[in-house]
């Protein structure tokens, strides 16, 4: 029997498809057990829907019933599963979802979801028994490949030093003004214990060093330097004496190098962390016998998670992968443009630190550097 729908009847479902619900309308149709029933025969016909290709199957409910591909498909694709078949024995899952508007909608309503993705199971997420969803990876750096730069981040996130900027030969008065007091302090006590007794000239013209200079008008270092307690008088030793080619200039202007790309890797690693944070809906925390593994509880983000998946890549990803961060990878990797992946909020091609973490740094890891 060869039954199609009216006009009427096809226009008001081509309006139900711009609904989420439209397949499970669908289903609930009058003319769904007569494309079930017809879907049966053509299988009886042909023996075995082996015999008889689901892309001609597909176009033969299309021509009968007047059905859009995508009704089509799904009407195959349901009679499979209810005959206790799996459809992507006979087609790749992105072939059946072909042209759907709501790829979704056609999983769950069709029973595919239920059968073969609720329960999907990777081997690091822990489903505990009150019903939470944890996801486990070992750092942080595990995420790289969710960014528009990806080598950066990687970087960024690693365990190792990264160097964001070249190195630099800043004017060592411009240095010594990130020093604190302390720190001039330091510097000071340094200069004595590795020069003392040695006498330094270009300093005659200074008045603010009149008090030290002998008669020859030169600077023999001892306890009379720790006079000098501010960084603009220790500027003005380095700058203009043989200091300025000492290992203690080169040496503080390394440190303040390290300290600018420290500051750098500092803000722009909570800036990919909260992007992280921000996707996953969760913090992450360490934990494990030696609290090295990052979990994060994802119980309200899971199933949404792989459903964007799906929905990107035509995939069902208990097909193609072991584990959740690499089901991420793929989706971001090969599905998202690059405007849709996790990037940094600061532009980087203007991008510099912060001046007062700059300072920070430069006089947490002086120390470091003599």
């Amino acid at each position: 029997m060869r039954v199609r729908l009216s006009e009427r009847q096809l226009g008001l479902i081509k309006e139900e498809e711009k609904k989420a619900s439209v397949y499970e309308r669908f289903l609930s149709h009058k003319i769904t057990p007569y494309v079930m029933e017809k879907i049966e025969q053509e299988n009886y016909d042909n023996e075995d829907i082996y015999g008889y290709t689901v892309v001609d199957l597909v176009q033969e409910i299309e021509d009968t019933f007047g059905l859009s591909y995508h009704l089509a498909s799904f009407a195959v694709f349901t009679w499979l599963l209810r005959d206790g078949t799996d459809p992507e024995d006979h087609w790749y899952l992105a072939d059946w979802l072909y042209k759907s508007p709501d790829p979704m909608g056609y999983l769950k309503h069709s029973g595919y979801y239920d059968e073969y993705i609720k329960d999907i199971s990777f081997n690091d997420i822990d489903k505990t028994e009150d019903g939470k969803v944890i996801f486990s990876v070992d750092n942080w750096g595990e995420f790289a490949d969710l960014f528009d730069s990806p080598d950066m981040v990687r970087g960024i996130l690693g365990e190792d030093y990264y160097e964001m900027f070249n190195y630099y030969d800043y004017p060592i008065t411009d240095v010594v003004s990130n020093l604190s007091n302390e720190n001039v302090k330091y510097v000071i006590e340094t200069i004595i214990e590795k020069h003392k007794g040695e006498s330094i000239s270009g300093l005659e013209h200074r008045e603010e060093f009149e008090n030290l200079l002998n008669e020859n008008g030169d600077l023999v270092i001892d306890d009379r330097l720790k006079a000098i307690t501010d960084s603009y008088n220790l500027g003005i030793l380095l700058s203009e004496s043989e200091l300025l080619d000492s290992d203690i200039a080169n040496d503080l202007t390394n440190a303040y190098n390290s300290a600018y790309n420290s500051a750098a890797e500092g803000e722009l690693w909570k800036e990919a962390k909260d992007e992280i944070v921000g996707y996953l809906g969760s913090e992450g925390e360490w934990t494990g016998e030696k609290s090295n593994t990052l979990t994060f509880d994802i119980t309200d983000k899971y199933d949404e998670l792989i459903n964007e998946h799906i929905e990107e890549s035509g995939d069902n990803p208990l097909d193609e992968y072991f584990s959740f961060i690499s089901m991420l990878e793929d989706t971001f990797k090969n599905h998202f443009s690059s405007s849709d992946m996790l990037d940094f909020s600061s532009n980087l091609d203007y991008f510099y630190p912060d001046s007062s973490n700059v300072k920070r740094d430069f006089n947490d890891n002086i120390g470091g550097y003599f």
